[in-house]
């Protein structure tokens, strides 16, 4: 029996600027955050 405490984070951000579209100027942020934490696996 083993006991292992997993953490798994992952971070996506993603910014865009100035986005020519139709002679428009776009501001597009996206930012993803997920976080996963595991303890208390035994096998």
């Amino acid at each position: 029996m083993k006991v292992m405490e997993a953490e798994v984070r992952v971070e996506l951000s993603v910014v865009v600027g100035e986005v020519e579209g139709t002679g428009m100027r776009k501001a597009v942020a996206v930012q993803v955050e997920v976080t996963v934490r595991a303890s208390g696996f035994c096998w």
